[in-house]
């Protein structure tokens, strides 16, 4: 209760005060995703071809956030199947969802055949691609996102994993 005759005239230090405290939070940033492209070279694709990869965390490469973290941030699909029967020969796990700054870094790999697998003189990739996910608060509000794919060929913002088929005559 405010009452004028608890203040000394000139005192300034019996006069009410007042803080104010301001908060600040950056909303995450919106879904991103990495996208892919399978090759083949030498033939062309056949109905039974079928390509897998998998998607896992690389904390070497990450900087400023945790194992945990970048499990979080990972999509609920870590693997991906490219077949002979799809229209394009392209895939992505789908959006990483990122709620704090720093690089979050990942691999992804083609799964390499079992080596009792017929595999038809067809060379598989052993390229392994690195997405870099650089997540920053330009104070905005807002998370912004800027991605980077490194260890294949990269086209358009693409990473382009490529097998090579050779024909040897027995």
């Amino acid at each position: 209760v405010y009452n004028s005759e608890d203040f000394v005239r000139g005192d300034s230090s019996t006069y009410p005060t007042a803080a104010f405290v301001n908060s600040y939070s950056a909303a995450g940033a919106d879904p991103v995703s990495a996208g892919f492209e399978k090759r083949l070279t030498g033939r062309d694709w056949k109905e039974t071809d079928s390509f897998e990869f998998a998607l896992s965390t690389d904390l070497t490469d990450s900087v400023g956030v945790t194992e945990e973290e970048l499990a979080e941030a990972m999509p609920d699909t870590t693997t991906a199947t490219v077949s002979g029967t799809d229209a394009d020969k392209t895939f992505s796990f789908g959006g990483f969802n990122f709620t704090k700054a720093g690089t979050y870094a990942y691999k992804v790999t083609e799964t390499q055949p079992a080596d009792d697998t017929d595999t038809a003189g067809v060379t598989y990739s052993k390229d392994t691609a690195v997405i870099k996910f650089t997540v920053t608060d330009p104070g905005t509000g807002k998370l912004q996102v800027a991605m980077n794919i490194t260890g294949v060929t990269v086209e358009n913002n693409t990473g382009i994993f490529t097998n090579i088929y050779s024909y040897t005559p027995a």
